[in-house]
C-alpha cells in the first residue's frame, strides 16, 4: 500500500496548515484562516484583518478522493482561483506541488507531502 499524502498550505516559511486525510473546509473565523474538518478538528492560520475580510465564512473545500487531492469553491463572495484562473462554484480542480491558490485575497502555494498523523 502506497504512502499517504496530505496537503499542506503555506502563506510563508513559518505559516502553514498540514491538513491530514480528511475533508476540510477553509474559511474566515475573526482574523484568522478557519481550516474545519466537521466539527472534530479546527485548524487557525492568523492573517491580517484586511486579508481576513476578503474570505467568506465557508470558502473552500478541500476533499481527498480514490483520483487525487481537490479544491473545490463553495460560492465564495471573492472567489478561489488555481494558478491564476477562476474556479466555478462546486467543480472541483485538482491540486498539485506548487500550485497557487488565491481565497479572496490569500495567497497560498500547495505542498503535498507525507501524512504526520
Amino acid at each position: 500500500m502506497g504512502e499517504k499524502i496530505c496537503v499542506s498550505l503555506q502563506l510563508g516559511p513559518d505559516n502553514t496548515l498540514h491538513l491530514s486525510q480528511k475533508d476540510w473546509i477553509l474559511g474566515r473565523k475573526d482574523n484568522f484562516l478557519a481550516a474545519t474538518a466537521r466539527a472534530e478538528e479546527e485548524k487557525l492560520l492568523p492573517l491580517a484583518q484586511e486579508v481576513a475580510g476578503t474570505l467568506s465564512k465557508t470558502h473552500a473545500r478541500i476533499r481527498y478522493a480514490a483520483g487525487g487531492i481537490f479544491i473545490e469553491d463553495m460560492h465564495s463572495a471573492n472567489g478561489v482561483f488555481l494558478n491564476g484562473l477562476p474556479l466555478r462554484p462546486l467543480h472541483p480542480a485538482p491540486l498539485a506541488p506548487g500550485d497557487r491558490l488565491r481565497l479572496g485575497a490569500l495567497q497560498l502555494t500547495v505542498a503535498l507531502m507525507p501524512c504526520q498523523e
